[in-house]
């Protein structure tokens, strides 16, 4: 139990790309309002919460991730950067984007 709840905590992080901090106004917002940095950062070292609040960690983490899915984050191991559908010139490292297009991004 001690280990699922830390290690469901460090791979929503890591999958998404998220902060401490961002992860902790996630989980206050998905119904833990009282989750501190201190909880938190206890939680991710693998100290137990108690058991009823352990299941409402599991299903706010539960409504984070069907959060990202519904906006289509779908997350990686490298976490959510270069998740953005890039232009031709922004890919080939010519830097741009819609300020300077080229023929492949039209």
């Amino acid at each position: 139990m001690t280990d699922s709840i830390a290690s469901a905590l460090r791979a929503t992080r890591q999958r998404y790309g998220l902060s401490k901090t961002a992860m902790i106004r996630l989980l206050q917002r998905h119904g833990l309002p009282s989750t501190t940095f201190a909880t938190y950062t206890a939680w991710e070292a693998g100290t137990q919460p108690k058991p009823a609040y352990a299941e409402a960690v599991r299903r706010a983490l539960r409504r984070i991730g069907r959060g990202f899915e519904r906006i289509g984050v779908t997350g990686s191991a490298r976490g959510a950067r270069g998740t953005r559908p890039r232009g031709a010139s922004e890919a080939s490292g010519l830097g741009g984007g819609v300020s300077h297009p080229v023929a492949g991004d039209r």
